[in-house]
């Protein structure tokens, strides 16, 4: 926690903010590792300050580095307000719902806007951080090794709950999103939602663990030998665009080249138009963090940021593939973790 407090602490004073103000669960559960639906962060130049209510106190009384005060209403912010000398805020507006804006209303301050001060933090991950998501890597893989011989035996919703299960028994939080199995042409559905088909040719399984706060996103498609021909060429296309892109990532790298580099592998075999995301994003203590790895994107990758290269291909009524590894930014390119 220290090292992550001490890179808040910079990051404040380089973009020369008085004082912060989050109120997004991630932020929350990045800074303190504490895990609330409520909640506030003050960022200020010397300390940082949490608030929440009495159901989380035995959790936040213990944080070091950390100034806790329980939040028994307005009457709390705005005795912290005024034993700070707090005259000016910043927040992100694109985290931050209108609630926010209405309530800091009620004090004296000076309103400004500061966009991914967190999400900009928290894409460059600490060796800690790393250790923890390299663990739900592993275990999502390990559960991957010892599900698959059944997955065309039972239903999406048998293969979820199977998946679900070994995570807790690995020593998982469980699923650190809402896990995707699709079946068949269920498949050519991206962001599918799991139901009672059982596949026949095809099962897609995007899932990941969480591990002591922290995430992994992985994405298998099972292939039966007699699957359609059309499955079977698609597949091969998709994991030589996903081989390609890893190959490509080193630091300093433009993420639109990597995105591009994909989407030119599919314009090349026919296949572009069936390609309907972009590439791949970050994760931490979120599953969707930066950066977005799009040709819409201008970042750059750095090393120590952790991302998923994802590329998938869809089609409506025969079913899709998509293949997800997670990739950890070093000086020497992309490594599998």
């Amino acid at each position: 926690m220290k090292e992550k407090v001490e890179r808040v602490f910079g990051f404040l004073k380089k973009k020369d903010i008085p004082t912060f103000i989050s109120t997004n669960i991630y932020d929350i559960l990045y800074l303190t590792e504490v895990q609330v639906s409520f909640g506030f962060l003050f960022v200020l130049p010397e300390k940082i300050i949490f608030s929440t209510d009495g159901r989380y106190r035995g959790y936040a009384k213990n944080l070091k580095e950390i100034e806790f005060i329980e939040y028994k209403g307005k009457e709390t912010i705005e005795k912290l307000i005024k034993e700070n000398s707090i005259k000016s805020i910043y927040l992100d507006p694109k985290k931050e719902k209108i609630s926010l804006l209405e309530f800091l209303k009620n004090f004296d301050l000076e309103i400004f806007h500061s966009e991914d001060f967190f999400e900009d933090i928290r894409k460059i991950k600490t060796y800690e951080e790393i250790v923890r998501i390299s663990q739900a890597v592993k275990i999502t893989k390990d559960v991957f090794k010892e599900i698959e011989k059944d997955i065309f035996n039972l239903t999406e919703y048998e293969i979820r709950t199977q998946i679900l299960k070994k995570y807790y028994e690995k020593g998982a939080l469980g699923e650190g999103f809402e896990t995707i199995v699709a079946a068949d042409k269920n498949a050519s559905i991206p962001h599918y939602h799991t139901s009672f088909s059982k596949p026949t040719y095809l099962c897609l399984i995007d899932t990941g663990c969480r591990y002591k706060n922290y995430v992994s996103d992985l994405t298998k498609t099972y292939i039966k030998k007699d699957a359609p021909y059309d499955i079977k060429k698609i597949y091969e296309i998709v994991k030589e665009a996903q081989e390609e892109a890893i190959k490509a990532i080193k630091p300093n790298m433009k993420v639109k080249e990597l995105d591009s580099l994909v989407r030119n592998i599919f314009k090349k075999y026919g296949y572009e138009e069936f390609y309907l995301h972009s590439l791949g994003h970050g994760i931490g203590v979120y599953v969707h963090e930066k950066p977005r790895i799009s040709v819409k994107s201008d970042e750059i990758l750095e090393e120590n940021m952790i991302i998923t290269i994802e590329p998938g291909l869809y089609i409506e009524g025969l079913g899709g593939v998509r293949l997800e590894e997670d990739i950890l930014i070093t000086k020497y390119g992309g490594v599998k973790l």
